[in-house]
């Protein structure tokens, strides 16, 4: 990868690490700070995991000539990224994911300056995919997708869908993964095909686009979810919203809840939440700092917040992911 910033000098992202069956690759501190690591996993898997912040914006053109499959799930920021069959390019957002396949090698990726990156990817190469059990060629649909493509030189596979809640709330799990070696490794595969069987499901269940929102619509409600999550701490009021959209807030309502299935203001509890669980876990921050930066007004608020989406308290949590690195939380259906 030779990613560059706005003037064009080129810097190399050289592997920083190679352990096991994972390579780290760390952004240099001229572009920012942050890496992406992949780690690979059976059945010719590959997870990479993206988590930077660009100081200078990006500029990276990606090799990669293998036949792969793609997931990608973007839990944060966003991207722009061009190749030789969408010239203009497409973007990739935060909450949403794509299924794609692109004989082209190369990808040019762009994000802005200031930008926070965070996903993760999945790859399995096409002729294993089959033979690995994970979908029935003779019968299941995304089967027929690919198979199609691949008869003409000139087509690709692209399926963008906005990410369900069981997606997200295996990606912040993946995100939040403390183990270690072959415990790690273990985790990661479930989850990749946790994510795997999920967006099957996905695309076996929905089509590719919310129905009644298209076009102007969409990009209308990704820019007020955008400018709702842009500072946590000091959100904009549902008029405020309204009034970026353009439209009344109960219709500003009823479109997020199709989208996103809630409103503004539980997506942004979501989000603070989700946000808040890899500060408490750290323990750099005490408890109140943590719920000043999540937006809450005193550290009884976001306890109790905390409690009823993850059903644990924060300093217990804390004290179990401390002294047990193999803690994971209870799911959202148990803790409910």
């Amino acid at each position: 990868m030779a990613p560059s910033g706005p003037g064009g000098a080129l810097t190399s992202i050289h592997p920083a690490e190679r352990s096991g069956n994972s390579i780290t690759w760390r952004l240099p501190p001229e572009l920012g700070s942050g890496h992406f690591k992949t780690e690979c996993l059976p059945y010719g898997l590959t997870m990479t995991i993206s988590r930077c912040r660009l100081n200078n914006g990006l500029y990276a053109r990606l090799m990669d000539d293998t036949d792969d499959l793609a997931l990608v799930f973007t839990l944060r920021g966003r991207s722009l990224n061009i190749n030789s069959y969408f010239k203009q390019g497409v973007e990739m957002e935060a909450g949403f994911n794509c299924l794609c396949w692109f004989p082209d090698p190369e990808t040019v990726r762009q994000a802005p300056k200031g930008e926070c990156l965070e996903a993760v990817a999945l790859t399995i190469p096409l002729d294993r995919l089959a033979c690995s059990g994970l979908i029935e060629p003779t019968t299941h649909s995304l089967w027929e997708t690919l198979k199609k493509p691949r008869e003409r030189q000139d087509a690709f596979c692209f399926v963008k869908n906005i990410n369900s809640p069981a997606m997200d709330y295996a990606l912040t799990q993946i995100l939040q993964c403390r183990y270690q070696g072959q415990a790690r490794r273990l985790f990661l595969e479930a989850k990749a095909l946790e994510l795997f069987a999920l967006k099957l499901n996905m695309l076996t269940e929905a089509p590719g686009q919310v129905e009644g929102v298209s076009g102007q619509l969409m990009q209308n409600i990704l820019a007020c979810r955008d400018l709702l999550l842009k500072d946590p701490r000091n959100p904009p009021s549902i008029h405020d919203l309204a009034r970026a959209a353009g439209m009344s807030h109960p219709r500003l309502i009823k479109y997020f809840k199709i989208v996103f299935g809630c409103s503004p203001f539980e997506l942004l509890r979501q989000k603070r939440l989700e946000w808040s669980l890899e500060l408490v876990a750290a323990d750099d921050l005490s408890l109140t700092e943590i719920a000043y930066a999540a937006g809450y007004a005193n550290s009884s608020h976001f306890s109790k917040a905390f409690l009823d989406y993850y059903g644990i308290q924060p300093s217990r949590y804390r004290k179990e992911t401390a002294g047990n690195p193999f803690y994971s939380l209870p799911s959202p259906e148990s803790a409910a």
